[in-house]
Parts: C-alpha cells; sequence; structure tokens
C-alpha cells in the first residue's frame, strides 16, 4: 500500500458516522499554512517513492484555494497527489478534468453505506449516495478519455451502524470501479469480537470482487484468519494506539486496536501462532519503526 503524507485543509466533524457523533463546525486552514505543511512534507520524504501527498480534513473543493494548493505540490515534486473528498462535486461540469489537469491523480472516497438508504443517513446528507457514485464515474470517465492512469480508493469507516453492511459495501465499492478498499476502525466502543466475523467477510467479499480489502486499527489478536488483509500503518506514537497493545511482543509491528479500545481487545489479547512471520509478509519491505518517531 503507498504511503501518503495528510496534509489538512482544514477540520470539520463529519468524517465519523453522524449517528455516533455529531458533526462539529468546519474550519478552513490558511493556504499559506497548508503550503508550508507541503514543502515540510516533501523536504522531509524518506522511506519509499514520493512524495506523496494526500489533501483531507474538509471536503478539497469547498477550500476556496484548492487550485494554489495544488499547483504547490506539483512545484515540489509531488509524485502522486490525493483528494480525500466525498466526490460529489467530481460530478459537476469539468471539475474531474480540471482536478487531474492540476495533478490529482489519487482519489478516495468515503462510503459508509451498500446503499442510499443505509449510507445518507451516516453520510450526514441527502443524495450523498448517488452523488458519490456519480463523481466516482465521471472521474473515471475523464481520465479515461485522456488516457491519464489514475487510483480510486474507498474508505469504509467501521462502527456499530454499518458492521452487518460491510460485505455490501464492499460489493458496492468494487463495483464502482475502486482498486483499493480501506476498512478503519475508528470508534473505539466497536467490540473487536462482533466485528471480526463481518471484517472477515468484507475481506472475502472484496476477493471475490479482484478488489483489495486493507483493514486498519485491528491487532494481530483479533484478526483470526485474515492477517493478511491488516495494513502496514505504524502508530508508535503515545496515546495514538490502545493502551494494552504496548505490552505486545509484536507492538512496533502491528497496527494496533485504535486508543481507547483496550476492553473490547482484552478477551482477545494474545499474539496469534507464527505472529511474527505474518507481521513480516504483511510489512514486507519495512522495518519496525523507531521507539519515539512519528509514523
Amino acid at each position: 500500500m503507498l504511503r501518503f503524507e495528510e496534509i489538512a485543509l482544514g477540520e470539520y466533524g463529519s468524517p465519523r458516522c453522524r449517528r455516533c457523533r455529531s458533526a462539529g463546525a468546519e474550519t478552513i486552514r490558511d493556504d499559506a499554512a497548508i503550503i508550508e505543511d507541503i514543502h515540510r512534507a516533501a523536504g522531509s520524504w524518506s522511506g519509499g517513492p514520493g512524495p506523496n501527498l494526500a489533501f483531507c480534513g474538509i471536503e478539497p473543493f469547498r477550500h476556496p484555494q484548492l487550485a494554489g494548493i495544488l499547483a504547490a505540490a506539483v512545484e515540489v515534486g509531488a509524485k502522486r497527489i490525493r483528494l480525500d473528498s466525498d466526490a460529489t462535486a467530481l460530478g459537476a461540469l469539468d471539475a474531474s478534468r480540471l482536478a487531474i489537469d492540476a495533478g490529482v491523480r489519487h482519489l478516495q472516497f468515503d462510503l459508509r453505506g451498500s446503499t442510499a438508504s443505509l449510507h445518507d443517513p451516516l453520510a450526514g446528507g441527502a443524495e450523498a449516495f448517488d452523488g458519490a457514485l456519480r463523481g466516482v464515474a465521471e472521474f473515471g470517465r475523464v481520465a479515461e478519455g485522456s488516457g491519464t492512469a489514475i487510483q480510486i480508493s474507498a474508505r469504509i469507516p467501521v462502527c456499530p451502524h454499518n458492521l452487518q453492511d460491510l460485505p455490501g459495501i464492499v460489493g458496492t465499492a468494487s463495483k464502482a470501479g475502486v482498486s483499493l478498499i480501506r476498512l478503519v476502525i475508528e470508534e473505539p466502543k466497536l467490540n473487536l469480537r462482533t466485528a471480526a466475523p463481518w471484517i472477515e467477510a468484507a475481506c472475502d467479499t472484496g476477493i471475490v470482487h479482484a478488489t483489495w480489502v486493507g483493514v486498519e486499527g485491528v491487532p494481530f489478536c483479533a484478526a483470526d484468519g485474515w492477517e493478511l488483509h491488516l495494513a502496514s500503518v505504524y502508530r508508535p506514537t503515545a496515546g495514538e494506539k490502545a493502551e494494552l497493545c504496548s505490552a505486545c511482543p509484536l507492538d512496533a509491528w502491528c497496527g494496533g486496536a485504535t486508543f481507547g479500545a483496550g476492553r473490547s481487545i482484552a478477551a482477545l489479547f494474545r499474539p496469534p501462532p507464527e505472529a511474527q512471520r505474518l507481521a513480516a509478509c504483511v510489512n514486507r519491505g519495512f522495518s519496525p519503526p523507531v521507539v519515539g518517531a512519528h509514523g
């Protein structure tokens, strides 16, 4: 999985499920601060092809200086530029063409349900599902028409409200033409023992559709049988991983459970057989992070 340096364009309370948490007020960052982050990320890039920059935090098309921000990313030599978007704006006239002309080659969009009736209430907006799929289709159509190689990925935030729909969401994303699906555990109250069978079914659905499913926020001890789907995400910074995980000998290799999830993994906490060999397979090409380093 390619590593991207994520650069926030602002903050708002909505990538999370609207039933889990209410949306917060949106703030838009000053473009000068964002461009400073772009230069910092490009100058400090190491460990693999890049620099790769992802713009996230708020809907990118709501930032009034998006064009200048993308131009700055191109100027510093970004190899890959990704927009984390709800994709609805990409269905508007010329938006996809302008994004591709500006250097965008990667699109990641959130998908919370397999149908409009399941996705829209969690995403917090009517027509969010249909708008996202129209935008994704238009981005792909414009790229194909111009002979531009792109990658479209779907990010599925996993919570109690869409847990049983995960296989269906993966199927919907696969049919939309994505090449990668990320299942991201964000809610610390999610019981991983209950979630594991549905996550495993989602991984199997991806295999059926020839679309790779990566999983973030689940430790090896809760991934019996589907360990190779665990994303190689290093989170060694204090407070970014469940405290219980720090006692595990695989802490340096395993992405672990999300912060606050200690109780949900207490009954599962034990490295599986051959865990170190599996860790080496999942994180191929990487070394354990330096203690105290930021991922």
